[in-house]
């Protein structure tokens, strides 16, 4: 690969996807730009603001690993990764990963359901309350749990 302009790279990555197509990288450029602007689309069809709160995260992942990948001494190589790379493994999705990916779609469409509800505002300030709460408490359980479990097996296998 020829060495790219650091300037240029850095002019490219003000819109997501851009600094990782000039720099060879096509798809993880396509799929960052996708993802961005999919988050905007969202946004606006469905009349929320949730998922807005993605939109800087990709923007900040797309600048910093352009900026790093064109200051690394190594050569970018053409076979570039996919961003969402489990989706085109031939063993597909884990259990595990599918899980999680079920419990983000179920809040995600219970959420757009209760914000979409004409009822009274208070109501749906103790819903997220609500739901917040439980997101709290199910982690601290889930951590607690898992710790009690690593704890046992750290003992069984000393």
């Amino acid at each position: 690969m020829t060495k790219k302009s650091k300037f240029l790279t850095f002019m490219f990555t003000m819109l997501p996807g851009a600094g990782h197509m000039y720099l060879g990288l096509l798809r993880q450029g396509v799929q960052l730009m996708i993802s961005f602007f999919l988050c905007f689309y969202l946004a606006d069809w469905l009349k929320t603001s949730a998922f807005l709160v993605i939109a800087p995260i990709i923007w900040f992942y797309s600048f910093f690993d352009s900026m790093n990948k064109v200051n690394s001494e190594e050569a970018v190589e053409d076979g570039d990764i996919y961003l969402l790379g489990w989706l085109k493994s031939k063993e597909g999705i884990s259990r595990n990963k599918a899980k999680i990916i079920g419990w983000i779609l179920l809040i995600l469409g219970a959420y757009l359901i209760v914000d979409k509800i004409n009822i009274d505002y208070l109501i749906k300030d103790y819903i997220r309350i609500c739901v917040v709460s439980l997101l709290l408490i199910g982690g601290g359980i889930k951590l607690i749990i898992g710790s009690k479990v690593s704890e046992k097996n750290e003992i069984e296998g000393e």
